[in-house]
């Protein structure tokens, strides 16, 4: 009976302690855990901290390496700036100025030779090379103007601004091009009255055929061929085809309607134009007369018109005043005055 009782309390006293162990295992197995999260975190943060503190280091190595190339560059453009300043003290302070800005656009590239090659630029040309600069500029192409031999001035004499060109041009259609088109633009008559466009050329002329061909004029004008000069240079054949086939689309979309057909004007400035062949024309308003002879066209020849005072600065183009007069010239050789 004794040794029963003592074993069951040595059983006991066994499990009270495994109990015991048992319950602290947790415990201890999370603190153990929680010790080496804290060291790894600890190892981590220094591991963090001594990386930061190594970008910093290289950070600011960077930047005091981009300092002391500035300050390298900074001497060098003082030295440039310095060596211009010696340059002879007829240059304008505005070519001063303009080199050393310049020079601090691109001054990491900047180089002795740079040096040289701006010192030259600020110095002052000689006079032939100024002479030259005078022929590549095309404003300096102004030749005397020519009115071709034959030509007649109608307007000599006469009032031009007192007619009502809206009323004498009300069944008519201008056609063709930046010249034309300036009589809208001016509003010298209606712009329904005209479908010239900028930049037009006789082989572009569908568009405004279509729009003359809705209005259904009684009389149509044309002013082609300058800008087609350009095109086709000193090949007259081909300045010979494309007038006729410009004549020949006209005449067949409106049948009914008289056709004229203006020669070209001169040109007083032909490098603005576009280039040797507008110094003369004339080679060209005989092809125009002899194409609007072949397919019985009108042909109007109002170059006698022409003024020096009438010209744009671009030696091409007209002022207002030349309008009115060229509008009357048309009217007169059309019969639509009488």
């Amino acid at each position: 009976m004794k040794n029963s009782i003592k074993y069951i309390l040595l059983v006991a006293i066994i499990g009270i302690i495994v109990i015991i162990l048992i319950a602290e295992s947790p415990k201890k197995l999370f603190e153990s855990k929680l010790l080496r999260s804290e060291k790894t975190q600890k190892t981590r943060t220094a591991a963090g901290v001594k990386l930061l503190k190594e970008m910093e280091e290289k950070d600011l190595y960077a930047i005091e390496e981009e300092i002391e190339s500035v300050q390298e560059q900074f001497k060098e453009g003082s030295s440039i700036s310095q060596q211009i300043e010696q340059v002879p003290k007829e240059e304008s302070s505005g070519e001063q100025d303009e080199a050393q800005a310049d020079i601090g656009t691109d001054m990491q590239e900047t180089t002795q030779t740079n040096v040289q090659e701006i010192t030259s630029q600020t110095m002052p040309e000689s006079t032939d090379s100024q002479e030259r600069q005078e022929v590549r500029d095309p404003s300096n192409y102004r030749i005397p103007l020519v009115i071709p031999e034959g030509a007649i001035d109608y307007c000599a004499g006469v009032d031009v601004n007192a007619y009502h060109y809206r009323e004498i041009y009300a069944n008519s259609v201008i056609m063709g091009d930046s010249i034309a088109e300036s009589l809208a633009y001016y509003n010298v008559i209606d712009a329904s009255s005209v479908t010239a466009k900028i930049g037009a050329s006789m082989r572009a002329v569908d568009a405004q055929l279509d729009t003359a061909v809705g209005l259904g004029p009684k009389n149509v004008f044309l002013y082609f061929g300058l800008n087609d000069v350009e095109e086709v240079k000193s090949d007259y054949d081909r300045f010979r085809r494309e007038y006729g086939t410009l004549l020949g689309k006209v005449k067949q979309r409106l049948p009914n309607a008289y056709i004229y057909a203006n020669l070209l004007f001169p040109v007083v400035n032909p490098g603005i134009a576009g280039g040797p062949e507008y110094e003369n024309l004339a080679p060209y308003n005989e092809i125009i007369k002899e194409v609007c002879a072949e397919y019985q066209v009108t042909c109007l020849d109002s170059t006698g018109i022409v003024k020096e005072e009438y010209f744009e600065p671009d030696g091409c183009h007209f002022k207002y005043q030349f309008y009115p007069c060229w509008l009357y010239s048309m009217a007169l050789q059309a019969g639509l005055l009488s």
